[in-house]
């Protein structure tokens, strides 16, 4: 399961996350936490990774061919995946 951890929210995130769980986004408050805290974990690594690992990346995907037809929001979901492990 994980550790339980308690935080405050500010009230307008309270709302918002409540609001996401309310419109079927995520099953649960923990649920839409924890994805805030993956995505935000993986904008630290892509911060972390520098320039020069962003271009040979880069230069690596472009090497490998034609995409396969993916939506942003697909291509972000498949990274996400990829820096959770």
């Amino acid at each position: 399961m994980g550790h339980i951890l308690q935080v405050n929210l500010p009230d307008d995130l309270d709302a918002e996350v409540k609001s996401a769980v309310a419109r079927g986004e995520f099953a649960s408050e923990s649920e839409a936490i924890c994805s805030a805290l993956s995505d935000w974990r993986a904008e630290r690594l892509v911060k972390e990774m520098g320039v020069d690992e962003l271009r040979r990346l880069w230069d690596e995907g472009v090497a490998s061919g034609r995409g396969e037809g993916l939506t942003m929001d697909e291509i972000k979901a498949r990274a996400r995946q990829k820096a959770r492990g």
